[in-house]
């Protein structure tokens, strides 16, 4: 249930208008691979990224996107061995960098791209990207909360929903 619910989250999440790069993908990817293991947080990445890079476009840096979500996965499986909110937000702060340099790198490589392929020109490149990696950081900061807490709270309401069902069914 996980996968479908976290995959048309993050489906439409890039489909409806938002801020530049305030989606909650990774923090999904994140969340899943942290909460749900590895391989259901590829699963959920996978789908949401490759059904929804359909319906928006292709683009030249897909191929750093996605390997930066990848990391992603992994720091998820690293914020698993001992989960706690420290260590997610922790994991959410080293996501958001490890995607900021990798998918600014492969913007300043592209052939013919906007910036010239020297150190300035690299420079540049994280410069101009800056807003970007602000709105990375809120949306992943905000969405890992979410999806950390939501989590959380679903669990308790669950135990004690079915806490509740017990009691009353053997009330004397």
């Amino acid at each position: 249930m996980e996968i479908i619910t976290l995959t048309i989250i993050g489906i439409i999440s890039r489909l409806v208008p938002h801020l530049p790069n305030m989606t909650p993908v990774g923090a999904t990817a994140l969340f899943s691979s942290a909460k749900f293991g590895m391989k259901k947080g590829m699963i959920i990445l996978l789908l949401t990224m490759l059904i929804s890079d359909v319906l928006i476009g292709l683009h030249p840096v897909m191929w750093a996107t996605y390997g930066s979500f990848m990391i992603t996965i992994l720091i998820g499986w690293w914020v698993q061995k001992k989960y706690s909110l420290s260590r997610f937000m922790t994991g959410t702060f080293i996501s958001s960098i490890v995607f900021f340099i990798i998918t600014n790198f492969a913007v300043w490589l592209v052939p013919n791209g906007m910036y010239a392929k020297t150190l300035t020109g690299l420079i540049h490149c994280y410069i101009m990207a800056l807003p970007f990696f602000r709105n990375s950081l809120i949306g992943d900061f905000f969405y890992g909360f979410m999806f950390y807490y939501g989590y959380e709270v679903v669990k308790y309401w669950n135990i004690h929903k079915h806490t509740a069902v017990v009691t009353e069914k053997f009330r004397i």
